[in-house]
């Protein structure tokens, strides 16, 4: 296996053949067969027996994970690769949506 050289996500080490992180997984997961509420003090390195809901938007609008590139869908060629022109660039903090122009991309850092 090798590492995808533009991966955002690389960490340096050789990847693993999937049989042996099958195994390692197997080997640290523990079966849980009851559930208990306990304050939150108390949650640390517990598993949730079901989703909890934020109340709120958390971050309260868009983020990207990952640095990459807005465009329009619209613009999206679905024969051929597409080329666009990167017009600008969006830092953190800064709205996208004044930045999506049909027939540009912005660089999102």
């Amino acid at each position: 296996m090798t590492q995808l050289k533009d991966d955002c996500f690389a960490f340096g080490d050789a990847l693993i053949p999937i049989d042996d992180a099958l195994t390692e997984l197997k080997n640290r997961l523990h079966l849980m067969v009851k559930s208990e509420q306990v304050s939150l003090n108390y949650a640390l390195n517990r598993t949730l027996a079901k989703d909890l809901i934020a109340n709120r938007n958390v971050p309260p609008h868009d983020n990207s994970a990952v640095d990459g590139y807005t465009v329009n869908h619209n613009d999206l060629s679905t024969s051929n690769h597409t080329r666009l022109p990167v017009t600008g660039r969006i830092v953190a903090g800064d709205s996208p949506k004044k930045h999506i122009i049909t027939g540009q991309a912005t660089r999102i850092f």
